[in-house]
Formats: structure tokens, sequence, C-alpha cells
């Protein structure tokens, strides 16, 4: 996914743009900002192995869909419940991880490798 396609796919999440539509300028430049900082907060610790004009790996997708979204969400006013259900989603803050921090996290530990079987204790 590219960092536009991922701008875009945040708007129609919060309902900015209906989905299959463009979105307007202001508005990809709001979300470009909102990226750059989730991006560099990501970087800080170190959740991301791509850069910002790269394209989003297939695992990191949904996550930043979800963070950026949220992170948008108080800017153009969603309203509760929605907003929580968002906040939950993909907020990066909390106290709590959310659904889009734990994701992301998985996805950077990789497959767990077992070089041997564990060994059967008999008692």
């Amino acid at each position: 996914m590219t960092p536009a396609a991922l701008k875009q796919a945040a708007l129609e999440r919060i309902g900015v743009v209906p989905g299959g539509s463009d979105a307007p300028a202001d508005d990809v430049a709001v979300m470009t900002r909102k990226y750059t900082g989730i991006h560099a907060q990501l970087v800080q610790r170190k959740m991301v192995t791509w850069a910002i004009t790269e394209d989003l790996p297939d695992e990191a997708q949904e996550p930043l869909i979800a963070m950026l979204a949220f992170s948008a969400a108080g800017e153009y006013g969603v309203p509760d419940p929605r907003y929580s259900r968002l906040r939950l989603e993909g907020s990066l803050d909390d106290e709590q991880p959310s659904l889009a921090e734990r994701q992301l996290r998985k996805a950077l530990k990789g497959p767990v490798n077992v070089s041997s079987p564990a060994r059967t204790e008999f008692y």
C-alpha cells in the first residue's frame, strides 16, 4: 500500500471521504501531517522497518490505517461512540495498547522458530 492509499483509506474509515472518491487536497495535507507524526513515533519505538515515503508492508497496512484514522478523528469532529471505537482500534499512547499497536508489534516479532523440540520429562 502506498502512503497516498493509506491516507485515502484512513479518510474513508473516519467517514470524511466516501469510498471510491478522491480526497480533497486539504484533507490529504491533514493526513500527511498526521502520518508524519505517527511514523516518527513508531521510528522512536523501533516499530517500523520502512521509510515514510516507501510502500507499507502488508502486515502493517491495517494497523496504520487504524492509527491514522484515530489520530485525525478529533480534528474532523468524529462523535462518540465512533470516536471511542476508533480509539480502541488505533490509539498509540494509551495506557492499554490498542488493537493496531498489538498487531504491529506482533508483525514485527515475526514467526517463532523452535530449533529443537522440548524434551519430555517423566516423573
